[in-house]
């Protein structure tokens, strides 16, 4: 194939390199004849990617228009900030049936197009191919074995791609969820700044290991939102690359954010880099479309603050796992009203023979009488207003036609949104009637909450919270439920910190005045064993036996604690 590649930074060296390995002819145009000069000296870009020596003869030149005459396929690796530029350069001069193959990550500040959307804007009969996936080109340079992704509309092309630059080291996968790859691509580079910011700032594996796992999810929002499959995050153009771009120090956007976190300042840490850094401009870009798309993105917020406002690294981190200030607690004391309001209008309501449709729609009514918003509808695929949960089903159960009889445990869990800010919580019910065993389990349920809240004050830690309800638990012969946890909350429903209801004592995150969280333990009658219900939501005891929960939000004060949806007569 005839090929010619634009960008002489370290991938698009890598790329060529390979590329004229493998036997096409490669016209690699760079603009910079300083670089030229040095390639054709020494056989190696030793400014971009020294010690990856080209092998074979490839065409070096600072005359794009001169490499654009019957080529196959134009591979564009420039900052995304440069494609527009380049796309326009080449308008007219190639072929229609030339495949263009992206290498560059980003999303264009001005316009928020991905580069597929810019390339189909100027070059509209052009095949489009974006290659991505876990890959620095340091190792790619020293023939490592790497695994990317190609992605197009048409996939006739990206099969070709897969073909012609696939080699024994270079393996290539296809994927049709073009948003997908291009987004996982692009927004992985601000999670690498995080991860690199906190290893800058001092702080440890476990925050970092945080940082990754709630950036996939922060990820995969936009993306959705956007149109992308997200099934993709979970592949090499999402985690894979997230991975990869979080812990090596071949990352730019790591080894930025790192700098950054040890005091430098956005362009310190990006001249010191020396190459461009993504991420930087991709945390504007996708900072726009959050607020386009009304996204909660926390970690990309926090990074816009410190970037493009000034905000200090280290207060933006711990603004991001915790605190709130007192106008906006002030705000949550609002939301929490209406919510405690529902839960004591529900005291009156539950009774034998409703259905738990029927809870549910009493729930929602009540909540938008108030002028709130039911926040769980909507959140991923989940419809209702509340979660009724009954007897054996510990959480997210789906409101039914299925009747509550006398003796049933039930729960109720929602979210409420008032003006931007919202507060969690879930209360038991018994039935009419219930049995002797059940009544033990909510009172120790209930006990197990307020005991945990109890430790919520200043200085102490998560874990003093969570070993004391194990304790409480398992010392009447019940068991906690792992897999759920409470959680930090306010203008977004789960928010850092994660908050566990087992574990150690003077373990965990320490407690700072402005800290807003749930405490919410999930007790069951034995085992904490439990299945997940085919609605992919549901989760239930595994032995059948009964699941109790109780739950408020409150925050962390100079004076002990506050609850947010504390009911009346508690």
């Amino acid at each position: 194939m005839n090929i010619t590649l634009c960008g002489g930074g370290s991938w698009g060296t890598a790329i060529a390199r390979l590329l004229s390995n493998k036997g096409h002819k490669v016209n690699f145009y760079i603009r910079n004849k300083s670089v030229i000069d040095d390639i054709k000296k020494n056989k190696e870009n030793t400014k971009y990617l020294p010690g990856a020596k080209f092998e074979k003869e490839i065409n070096l030149t600072d005359d794009l228009d001169s490499v654009l005459k019957d080529i196959d396929v134009f591979v564009i690796a420039v900052p995304t900030s440069s494609t527009r530029g380049i796309l326009e350069k080449i308008k007219d001069k190639i072929s229609k049936d030339t495949i263009i193959v992206n290498l560059s990550k980003g999303i264009e500040v001005e316009t928020l197009d991905r580069i597929s959307e810019i390339s189909s804007e100027i070059l509209k009969d052009n095949p489009f191919v974006a290659l991505s996936g876990p890959s620095h080109a340091e190792e790619v340079g020293s023939d490592i074995p790497t695994t990317v992704v190609a992605s197009s509309l048409d996939m006739k092309a990206a099969v070709k791609i897969q073909h012609e630059f696939s080699t024994s080291i270079f393996r290539i996968y296809t994927n049709p969820d073009l948003i997908g790859v291009e987004m996982g691509g692009a927004l992985k580079n601000i999670i690498a700044l995080a991860a690199g910011m906190n290893d800058g700032l001092g702080y440890g594996d476990n925050s970092k290991a945080a940082l990754m796992t709630r950036g996939i999810y922060e990820m995969s929002k936009l993306g959705i939102a956007l149109g992308a499959n997200p099934h993709t995050f979970n592949g090499l153009s999402g985690i894979g690359d997230l991975i990869v771009t979080c812990t090596s120090m071949h990352s730019r956007n790591r080894r930025a954010g790192i700098l950054i976190g040890e005091g430098k300042s956005m362009e310190e840490a990006c001249k010191e880099v020396g190459q461009v850094v993504e991420g930087v401009k991709t945390v504007k870009s996708s900072y726009k479309l959050s607020k386009l798309k009304n996204i909660e993105m926390p970690i990309t917020n926090a990074l816009y603050q410190v970037l493009y406002e000034g905000y200090d690294p280290n207060k933006a981190v711990y603004d991001l796992m915790t605190r709130k200030n007192k106008d906006e607690i002030e705000k949550m004391d609002i939301s929490g009203n209406v919510i405690s309001g529902m839960h004591e209008a529900l005291r009156e309501f539950v009774k034998p023979g409703l259905t738990t449709m029927q809870v549910n729609d009493f729930c929602e009514k009540f909540i938008r009488s108030k002028g709130a918003i039911p926040a769980q509808i909507g959140f991923e695929v989940f419809p209702y207003a509340t979660c009724c949960s009954v007897n054996d089903e510990i959480c997210h159960g789906y409101p039914s036609d299925d009747v509550i009889k006398s003796g049933d445990l039930l729960k109720v869990d929602t979210v409420v949104e008032l003006n931007g800010w919202m507060s969690d919580s879930c209360w038991s019910y018994a039935v009419g009637e219930i049995d002797e065993d059940t009544q033990n389990l909510m009172d120790v349920t209930r006990e197990c909450l307020y005991e945990g809240i109890k430790l919520a004050v200043i200085g102490n830690r998560l874990g003093d919270i969570g070993a004391k309800i194990q304790s409480i638990a398992e010392t009447n012969g019940y068991s906690v439920v792992r897999e759920f946890t409470g959680h930090g909350i306010g203008r977004g429903m789960h928010e850092d910190p994660m908050v566990l209801h087992y574990g150690k004592e003077h373990r965990g995150l320490r407690l700072q005045e402005g800290m807003v969280l749930t405490i919410e333990p999930m007790i069951n009658m034995v085992t904490h064993k439990l299945k997940i219900d085919k609605n992919g939501w549901t989760a239930r005891t595994i032995d059948g036996n009964k699941s109790c929960q109780y739950e408020h939000t409150l925050s962390i004060t100079k004076d002990g604690q506050r609850i947010l949806t504390k009911l009346q007569g508690q």
